[in-house]
């Protein structure tokens, strides 16, 4: 799970891609 960090969605979307890209990574 990302944290929501400040600077709107677009930053949000940011921090999600990285999640799912490290997720899949493993």
């Amino acid at each position: 799970m990302w944290q929501e960090k400040e600077g709107g969605t677009g930053a949000s979307a940011e921090y999600a891609l990285q999640d799912i890209f490290g997720f899949l990574a493993q």
